[in-house]
């Protein structure tokens, strides 16, 4: 049983269709209807709310990729000014005739490279072709100081290793130029 002195739910909703029944024919309508009236006006506002919902998801993925592209040419900067560093390494390492240590961080420095080149789905056509000649070089010329352990009476030709070491070095200079530009920063 329902006590009628207490105010419930069933007192405040009925009152509603109540009101309404003294206002004519209108007040008639929304009497028989008021639920469905309520049931639209609800179900309107939950598309809303999906819907601006559904756009703060797509601005929060955006922002996402924003910040992981960011963070991947931070990577790529980062990465491509230690095999600058490591060519310079190289160079000297060839003027002193430690051979071995030289043969160890060039194979250091291809994978690197590899690296570089393989995780940088960004890079335009014409840095992957710069990135794929500077692997190269330095195969050859890892190959030309295993030869060189290998045949003790071979002479190594320092100079002419070092400019190419240094050609490279202006080649992933061009790429560290573009990464820069690439994340917003001043030439």
């Amino acid at each position: 049983m329902l006590d009628t002195q207490a105010p419930s739910l069933y007192v405040l909703v009925s009152y509603v269709p109540k009101r309404a029944q003294e206002r004519g024919a209108v007040g008639e309508f929304l009497s028989e209807h008021w639920g469905d009236l309520v049931t639209v006006v609800g179900f309107a506002l939950t598309i809303f709310l999906l819907w601006r919902s559904k756009s703060a998801a797509e601005a929060a993925r955006g922002a996402a990729q924003t910040a992981t592209d960011q963070l991947r040419r931070n990577l790529t900067l980062t990465d491509v000014t230690t095999a600058t560093g490591m060519i310079d390494q190289v160079m000297g390492l060839q003027r002193q005739g430690l051979w071995d240590v030289v043969l160890d961080k060039l194979a250091a420095l291809k994978r690197l490279l590899i690296r570089i080149r393989e995780q940088n789905p960004g890079f335009t056509e014409e840095q992957l072709k710069v990135m794929q000649k500077v692997v190269n070089q330095v195969s050859q010329l890892r190959g030309k100081v295993e030869k060189l352990l290998a045949d003790t009476e071979q002479e190594a030709d320092v100079v002419k290793w070092n400019r190419i070491l240094d050609a490279q070095l202006d080649r992933l200079e061009a790429i560290a130029v573009a990464v820069r530009l690439s994340r917003g920063d001043r030439p």
